[in-house]
């Protein structure tokens, strides 16, 4: 998924790092969501990031597929920062922290750009 471009580049970074991963843009904005803003997933993506795949797969919509939950997976694993996934502890304690603490994660695990690298994007007229 590639975001509008009037969106600012912490966001897009985030939305990149979809890239390679088969995930529905609409599955990509709630991993936003609770990833970034700390809102509470639903019962299905709650359970995906506790790794409950069998309790997930039970309150997916009939429509899901196999192929989207498995890629949505392989993200969770391989790029979701270890704080917000594992278990439903973990989960509770995302949504409560503060958002400057999402942030500071968020920036060293690479999913949200650094002031640096928001500075030396921004154009600058002199």
């Amino acid at each position: 998924m590639r975001m509008p471009e009037h969106y600012p580049d912490p966001v897009n970074k985030f939305f990149r790092s979809f890239d390679g991963f088969d995930v529905a843009d609409d599955w990509q904005e709630v991993a936003y969501q609770y990833v970034v803003r700390g809102l509470p997933p639903g019962s299905f993506f709650e359970a995906l990031y506790c790794g409950e795949l069998f309790k997930a797969v039970n309150s997916s919509h009939p429509n899901n597929s196999w192929n989207s939950i498995s890629n949505l997976c392989k993200w969770i694993k391989y790029v979701c920062p270890n704080e917000c996934k594992g278990s439903y502890y973990e989960v509770q304690h995302w949504t409560r922290i503060s958002q400057e603490q999402r942030d500071a994660i968020l920036t060293e695990c690479g999913l949200k750009a650094t002031p640096w690298e928001i500075l030396s994007s921004t154009e600058t007229a002199f």
